[in-house]
């Protein structure tokens, strides 16, 4: 049997059934012994090479007393396995120059804490996101 790449343009048919096929896309695939998407699927589980595991993401109205504000973000149920690393963000008027921090409970449920730079009762939107990067750890 003839590989593609020992093939030259001329002795390749000008369309195939799905159209006109170079013979640089036919080198392409060149090598392949099963159906590509099967191979790209098992390439793609999650929890593997950087894809995570579970994720989840949100944003809260976190409303201030003087400095500080908090709130308690439910996660959604049976989400996560080990409790999953959190980042937040939030915006608010630049001048109070607001940040948020937060801390993981558990696999249902995170703490998130926003700070002021001067007292003031002010509403802050903060936006988290959960991630577990294994079934077996948060980080991957």
């Amino acid at each position: 049997m003839t590989r593609a790449r020992d093939l030259a343009s001329s002795q390749l048919p000008a369309t195939t059934s799905v159209g006109a096929v170079s013979s640089t896309e036919l080198q392409f695939v060149d090598g392949v012994t099963s159906a590509l998407q099967t191979q790209l699927d098992a390439k793609a589980v999650a929890g593997s090479g950087g894809i995570p595991f579970r994720m989840a993401s949100g944003t809260v109205a976190i409303t201030t007393s003087g400095f500080t504000g908090s709130a308690t973000v439910t996660l959604p149920s049976g989400r996560f396995t080990q409790t999953p690393n959190v980042t937040a963000s939030c915006n608010s008027p630049s001048f109070f120059d607001p940040y948020a921090m937060t801390t993981p409970q558990s696999t249902t449920s995170l703490d998130l804490r926003v700070r002021l730079s001067a007292s003031s009762t002010q509403t802050v939107t903060v936006y988290w996101n959960a991630v577990q990067m294994t079934s077996g750890a948060s980080s991957g």
